[in-house]
C-alpha cells in the first residue's frame, strides 16, 4: 500500500472555494460527456444530510487514455477481452471529500485508490489534517505542491489553463508565476485555502505492484494539479456566483 498527503495551496478564500470545487466538479462532467471521453453519470444525489449539505455520485469512465502507456500495454496483454472501465464514488460533505477509484470488472479487488480531502484556511501548516492514526501517519510522506509552477506532463498541459499566464478580466488575479506565494503573503489582505490530499493506493499483482502504484499516484496528481489549475483560470465564469447559485443550477439541470 501506498499512502502519501499532497498539500496544495491555492489563491482563493473559503467561500470561493467552496463555489469554485462545486461549480468544477459539474463543468468537468459535462466537458467530459461533450468530449466523449466515456463519462457516465451512474448515480447523482445532491441533499441535506442532518443540517449538512451532502452531494453523492457515482460515475464510471474508461481510463485507458489516463494511465501511461507501459500500462496500457500490460493491460492489453494480460486481459485482451477487458473494457478498460474504472468506478468512481464520490461524497461531499462541507469541507470534506471523499473519493474512492476501483475496477470492477478488470482489477475487482486488487485495485482501490482513495482520495480524501479536507480544506483549511491557512498555508499547509497543519499536521496530519486528516487525523490518520500516529503509527500510520509515521509512514505517510508529506509532499508541498505548487500547484502554478511544479512540472506538469507534457500530455496534461494546456496553454489555456496556464495560471503563470493567467490574469482575470478585472485584473485583480494572476499572473501565478514563481514566487506567487510569497507575494500572497505579503497582502494585507490575503485569500488563501490550503486543499489537504491524502491519497492511498492498494494495489496488488506480483511483480509490477509497487511501481503500477507509484504510476497510479503520479498520474492521479497530476488530474489534480490540472484541475486546479483549470479552476483558477476559469474564475471569471464562477468567481460572481454564491453556492447557493451553484447549487440551485444543479438541481434544475438533469445529469
Amino acid at each position: 500500500m501506498l499512502r502519501r498527503e499532497y498539500r496544495y495551496v491555492l489563491p482563493v478564500s473559503m467561500e470561493e472555494y467552496k463555489v469554485a470545487k462545486q461549480w468544477m466538479l459539474s463543468y468537468e462532467v459535462y466537458e467530459g460527456l461533450e468530449k466523449d471521453e466515456g463519462i457516465r453519470l451512474l448515480q447523482y444525489n445532491n441533499c441535506n444530510n442532518n443540517g449538512k449539505h451532502e452531494i453523492y455520485t457515482l460515475c464510471s469512465f474508461d481510463f485507458e487514455s489516463k494511465i501511461p502507456q507501459f500500462v496500457q500495454m500490460l493491460l492489453k496483454m494480460f486481459f485482451p477481452d477487458v473494457e478498460p472501465v474504472m468506478h468512481q464514488e464520490s461524497t461531499v460533505v462541507g469541507e470534506k471529500t471523499n473519493t474512492v477509484f476501483w475496477g470492477p470488472n478488470l482489477f475487482k479487488d486488487n485495485l482501490r485508490l482513495e482520495i480524501s480531502s479536507v480544506v483549511m484556511e491557512d498555508l499547509g501548516t497543519t499536521d496530519n489534517a486528516h487525523e490518520v492514526p500516529s503509527d500510520e501517519w509515521a509512514n505517510t510522506e508529506v509532499v508541498n505542491v505548487d500547484f502554478a509552477n511544479d512540472p506538469l506532463s507534457f500530455k496534461s498541459y494546456e496553454e489555456d489553463y496556464d495560471v503563470t499566464m493567467y490574469a482575470s478580466e478585472d485584473k485583480t488575479r494572476g499572473p501565478y508565476k514563481e514566487g506567487w506565494l510569497d507575494e500572497l503573503k505579503s497582502k494585507e489582505k490575503p485569500k488563501y485555502v490550503c486543499v489537504y490530499k491524502l491519497v492511498t493506493c492498494k494495489f496488488k499483482w506480483f511483480g509490477i505492484d509497487r511501481i503500477f502504484r507509484e504510476k497510479v499516484v503520479y498520474t492521479t496528481t497530476q488530474i489534480i494539479m490540472e484541475f486546479y489549475r483549470k479552476m483558477i483560470c476559469l474564475f471569471d465564469a464562477w468567481g460572481k456566483l454564491t453556492i447557493d447559485d451553484v447549487y440551485d443550477e444543479q438541481n434544475k439541470t438533469e445529469l
